[in-house]
C-alpha cells in the first residue's frame, strides 16, 4: 500500500461512499481508481488527484496532504526529504548585508602562558571571540579553521567580522557525508550548506573546502581536540562539542597545526567556485578555447528568483542601446547574443527551459526598468515600451515553445527578491546574490554532488507542484499584466 493510498482509502471510509460513485464524480476510470487504492498504481498525471480530491469535497489541509503524499510516493520518501530540505534553504535564506564598519576591537594576551586551557563553553566562546576580533583589526588578518559548520556561535561571529573586515581572509575545512547516494535520505550535506551560506555572502574572502568522511568517527571520542582555529600568531584548539578548549601562542605549536591544516587542506575540494567580479562571470564563460561540451553546460535549464529570464530575449539592437559603455562591452554583447542563439536552437528541438518567478518580480521589472541578472552598473534602465516588449515576447514564447514559465505562489512559497537560483546542464547549480548595501553581484558555482542534485531535483519537482501556479494560470496573469501595463503606457502619453 502507498502513502496516498491509505490517506485515500481512510477518506473514503469516512464519507462512506463507494468507489463507483466516486468513479462517477471524479472521471476516473473504475479500475484504474481501484489499483490507486489498493497502491498498485500512482496516477502519473497530477490532474487526476486533483479530480479526486474535488470530487471529495476535501478541506484544504487535506487536500495538500494528499498532494504531498502523492510526491512522497512519485519521488521516493529519500528524494522529497531532500527537497524539502532544498525548500528550507530557499525560503529560510535572510539578507546578511551589514555596513562595513572597520573592527576596532584590541584584545592583550599577555597574562596567558604558552598554552593555556578553558572549560565551559562560555569561557570558550569569550577566548575564541577575543583571538578573532584581534586577528581582525590586522591588514593582513586570516582565520583557517578545521570544524564542522554546527557551532553556531562561531559562525555568527565570523559573520559580523567579515562583513566588518571586508580584506580578512577566512578559510574553512569541513567534512561532508560520504553517505549520500542520489536517493539517499542523508541530508546532512544540504544542512551543512544552509550553515555557511551567510559566510558565503557576507564575507568577501570566505571560501570553504570539503573533504568526504564519516560524520560521527571514532577519532572524536578519543582526540581531546580534533577542531582547531588558526589565526596568524595563535591556536585555539577546540573539543567536539565545543565546551573545552587550549589557546596555544608558542609559534612552534602554531608550525605544527599549521602543517596538519595544510595537510588536510591538499586531500580537500573546493565547496563552490566564488567570482565576486561581474566581468569574470563573462570572461570564464567566453573563453574562446572553451569547446562546444564545455559551452554546452552553460546552458540553463530551470531558474528561480523574482523576475523571468529576460536575457534570453534581448536583441542586439536592445543590447547596443542600453549596455553602458564599460569595458569588453562588444565581448559581454556578443556572449549574450552566442547564448540567445544557441537558446533559440535548443528551444527548437524541444529543449525545455523553466523559469519560476513572482508577480512583484515583474511589477518591479516594469516600475524599474531593471533586471537583477545584471550589475546595475552595466547598463542603463529599460524604458517602459521596451519593458513591455520583452514582456510580451515572454508571454509568447511561453504559448508558441518549450520555454516553460509558473508564477510562483507567494502564500506558499516565499523566494528573497536578491537571491537567483539557477539549474545548468552538466549538473551546475549557481546562486547569485546582491548585496543589498553595495549593489554588488556574488556569483557562486556548485557542483557537488548531493548538492547540485538535490536542488535539480527540487526545481523539476517544482512545476507540478501547488508552490507555483499552472503554466495556464501563469499565462492568465501575464494576460492581466500585460493590460494593465498598456494602459499605464497608454496614459503617460497622452
Amino acid at each position: 500500500m502507498s502513502h496516498l493510498s491509505g490517506a485515500l482509502k481512510a477518506h473514503i471510509g469516512k464519507l462512506n461512499i463507494t468507489i463507483q460513485s466516486l468513479s462517477k464524480s471524479s472521471g476516473v476510470e473504475r479500475s484504474f481508481l481501484h489499483h490507486i487504492l489498493t497502491g498498485k498504481r500512482i496516477p502519473a498525471n497530477k490532474d487526476i488527484l486533483e479530480n479526486i480530491i474535488k470530487a471529495l469535497a476535501l478541506t484544504p489541509a487535506q487536500s495538500e496532504e494528499l498532494r504531498q503524499l502523492y510526491s512522497i510516493d512519485r519521488l521516493g520518501s529519500d528524494v522529497y526529504r531532500r527537497i524539502l530540505s532544498v525548500k528550507n534553504i530557499i525560503e529560510n535564506f535572510k539578507d546578511v548585508s551589514s555596513p562595513p564598519i572597520k573592527s576596532v576591537y584590541q584584545h592583550n594576551f599577555s597574562c596567558f602562558s604558552q598554552s593555556t586551557a578553558f572549560s565551559g563553553s562560555q569561557n570558550v566562546n569569550t577566548v575564541l571571540k577575543a583571538v578573532l576580533e584581534n586577528e581582525a583589526t590586522k591588514e593582513n588578518g586570516y582565520i583557517k579553521m578545521i570544524i564542522q559548520p554546527d557551532y553556531r556561535f562561531l559562525l555568527e561571529l565570523l559573520q559580523t567580522l567579515g562583513s566588518c573586515n571586508t580584506v580578512l581572509k577566512i578559510e574553512h575545512i569541513f567534512c561532508f557525508s560520504k553517505d549520500f547516494r542520489e536517493n539517499n535520505e542523508n541530508t546532512y550535506n544540504l544542512k551543512c550548506l544552509e550553515t555557511v551560506i551567510p559566510l558565503l555572502f557576507s564575507c568577501r574572502h570566505y571560501n570553504a573546502h570539503i573533504y568526504y568522511g564519516e560524520i560521527n568517527t571514532s577519532y572524536q571520542n578519543i582526540c581531546v581536540f580534533p577542531y582547531m582555529v588558526l589565526t596568524s600568531d595563535k591556536v585555539v584548539g577546540l573539543s567536539p562539542d565545543y565546551s573545552q578548549a587550549t589557546l596555544f601562542l608558542d609559534h612552534k605549536f602554531h608550525s605544527i597545526y599549521m602543517q596538519t591544516y595544510q595537510n588536510l587542506l591538499s586531500c580537500c575540494f573546493p565547496l563552490t567556485e566564488k567570482i565576486l567580479n561581474p566581468l569574470d562571470v563573462f570572461t570564464r564563460y567566453s573563453n574562446p578555447v572553451m569547446n562546444p561540451e564545455e559551452l554546452s553546460n552553460i546552458n540553463v535549464t530551470h531558474s528561480l528568483y523574482s523576475q523571468p529570464c529576460f536575457m534570453y530575449f534581448a536583441t542586439q539592437e536592445l543590447l547596443n542601446k542600453y549596455i553602458s559603455e564599460i569595458p569588453f562591452k562588444r565581448e559581454i554583447i556578443g556572449f549574450i547574443l552566442r547564448q540567445r542563439s544557441n537558446y533559440i536552437e535548443k528551444l527548437a528541438v524541444d529543449f525545455e527551459y523553466c523559469s519560476y518567478f513572482t508577480k512583484a518580480g515583474l511589477d518591479f521589472f516594469w516600475k524599474t526598468g531593471r533586471i537583477v541578472e545584471l550589475p546595475d552598473a552595466f547598463y542603463t534602465p529599460l524604458d517602459k515600451k521596451d519593458c513591455l516588449k520583452l514582456i510580451k515576447l515572454l508571454y509568447e514564447n511561453i504559448k508558441t515553445t518549450s520555454y516553460r514559465a509558473h508564477i510562483i505562489n507567494t502564500d506558499k512559497f516565499h523566494v528573497s527578491g536578491n537571491i537567483v537560483v539557477s539549474a545548468l546542464e552538466g549538473s551546475y547549480i549557481v546562486f547569485i546574490y546582491t548585496h543589498l548595501l553595495s549593489g554588488d553581484k556574488y556569483h557562486l558555482v556548485f557542483d557537488e554532488p548531493s548538492i547540485s542534485s538535490s536542488f535539480s531535483s527540487f526545481l523539476t519537482y517544482l512545476k507540478d507542484s501547488t508552490l507555483v501556479y499552472t503554466e495556464q494560470k501563469t499565462l492568465e496573469i501575464l494576460n492581466e499584466r500585460i493590460i494593465e501595463y498598456e494602459k499605464e503606457l497608454t496614459e503617460q502619453t497622452l
